[in-house]
């Protein structure tokens, strides 16, 4: 059975404000659960067993923290040339509206590795 190609598209942007005293110094997807795995391990990880390999990530957030937790995807076997992770660049505007213009972006997107 052939399995259909599906963008993932995941929302790891937010400043977690509810949280404030755990995400001021850290992105909240990097926050730990359980001692071991964090946040946005478990959603890449539901993702890349899924077999969904053409993810877009949406940050905001302390992005430069985020984007070397994730390093490219590679842990996730998302680290490919046609496909896998890509990471949307952060939007500097009001709240919410970075998801929304990654909505907007047409797919596939070209890469920029």
């Amino acid at each position: 059975m052939r399995i259909p190609r599906i963008l993932a598209l995941v929302l790891a942007g937010g400043r977690g404000s509810r949280l404030e005293s755990l995400t001021q110094d850290q992105p909240k997807p990097t926050l730990p659960i359980g001692g071991t795995y964090t946040l946005i391990d478990i959603a890449l990880s539901n993702l890349a067993h899924s077999h969904i390999r053409d993810v877009w990530m949406v940050e905001q957030f302390q992005p430069h923290k985020l984007n070397l937790y994730i390093d490219n995807g590679r842990p996730w076997d998302l680290d490919r040339t046609h496909g896998g992770l890509v990471v949307t660049p952060p939007f500097e505007g009001g709240e919410g509206r970075g998801s929304r213009r990654a909505m907007r972006t047409p797919w596939p997107a070209s890469s920029t590795r």
